[in-house]
């Protein structure tokens, strides 16, 4: 169990925005080392473990490529998604996680 607390919530809400930003959803995909690059360079291992942990939720969708892993939005977790990247609170963004 990863435990989310207020940094790890605004982690989630930098990376679902880029992500949701470009309009990765479906069949489009991007390189996970493109999306570690909206992260802080200090954060990046704990952002690979809260992508794992999104991938769980089924909010992150996963797709092995030849070169390396690809990830996209989960289509039907879009209005989940687009609350999330709204939201200023981190007990909000966790609240969300949770549904």
């Amino acid at each position: 169990m990863v435990i989310i607390n207020d940094q790890d919530c605004f982690l989630i809400r930098t990376i679902l925005r880029k992500l949701d930003n470009l309009n990765i959803y479906g069949g489009k995909h991007k390189s996970i080392v493109r999306v570690y690059r909206a992260v802080p360079s200090h954060l990046r291992g704990r952002a690979k473990e809260l992508l794992d942990y999104l991938c769980k939720k089924e909010i992150i969708v996963a797709k092995q490529t030849v070169e390396d892993l690809h990830i996209h939005l989960n289509e039907t977790r879009s209005k989940t998604i687009k609350q999330i990247c709204l939201t200023e609170s981190a007990g909000e963004i966790r609240n969300l996680l949770e549904q």
